[in-house]
């Protein structure tokens, strides 16, 4: 029986939509998984959901190493890797994290079309991880580059094919490398999509990173109108009340001020 066949719908999802290398010249079948394998497996994403990070790197690395041994598709080891990546990112294993994704990457070389755009899914989501995990490392240049990449492969823009999370994460990347304008397009592209997603919580982040980015540039009146936009559709969100009691206090409203504290 396949992996993704036993393993539970949530560990199905790290399953790509590759097509799999059949055994080809000097290549032998695979061999199917024992059901103590595939309990490895099952325990790693367990011990993943619950945060114990140590462990669940252990049986993500015994399963890669079983799995290779029985000549899996590439499309299990990928997943298997990607898995471990996801943990060692978490766990802020930076580097081995983004070791990880470089090897997936590697099995994943087909993953681009003649027009640029991605495959598959789970291919453009690695770029996506080891932005995330050069982030970790504060290397934001080839941060950027990965954010970008993954973008292209959905197609360039900042429209509807793109993932706001990760425009918001570019955004992030832009601004620490002091491209804020560049990084208030990203952040009002995230916003625009969420709130048509009616995900009111992370239109309320994306637009509040917009707030500050706009603040930054000088833009207060812009800034101050996305403030109290994000509080208007989301009372409770405590940061943009301390950003607008902050302004306020520089402003000499200092009433204002303890009314937003």
């Amino acid at each position: 029986m396949k992996l993704m066949k036993i393993l539970s719908p949530m560990l199905c999802s790290f399953a790509l939509s590759i097509t799999p290398i059949h055994a080809a010249d000097n290549i032998p079948s695979p061999v199917e998984p024992s059901v103590k394998d595939v309990q490895t497996v099952q325990i790693a994403f367990k011990d993943f959901d619950a945060r114990r990070f140590d462990d669940a790197d252990k049986e993500f690395s015994t399963a890669i190493l079983r799995w290779k041994e029985l000549y899996r598709p590439r499309d299990e080891i990928v997943s298997l890797l990607k898995a471990r990546a996801s943990v060692r990112l978490d766990n802020k294993q930076f580097s081995n994290s983004i070791s990880d994704y470089n090897s997936a990457l590697e099995l994943m070389r087909d993953g681009e079309k003649e027009d640029g755009t991605g495959k598959y899914p789970e291919y453009v989501d690695t770029f996506v991880g080891r932005a995330l995990a050069y982030e970790g490392l504060g290397d934001w240049n080839r941060a950027l580059k990965d954010y970008n990449k993954a973008v292209s492969l959905w197609g360039g823009g900042r429209g509807e094919g793109v993932n706001p999370f990760v425009l918001t994460f570019r955004g992030n990347t832009l601004s620490r490398l002091d491209r804020v304008q560049e990084a208030i397009m990203d952040y009002q592209a995230a916003a625009d999509r969420f709130l048509a997603l009616q995900d009111i919580d992370r239109y309320s982040d994306a637009k509040a990173n917009l707030a500050l980015a706009l603040y930054q540039e000088g833009e207060r009146e812009e800034s101050i109108k996305a403030m109290k936009d994000v509080i208007r559709r989301n009372p409770g969100y405590a940061d943009m009340h301390v950003a607008l009691a902050a302004d306020s206090w520089r402003q000499g409203e200092y009433l204002t001020a303890i009314n937003e504290w």
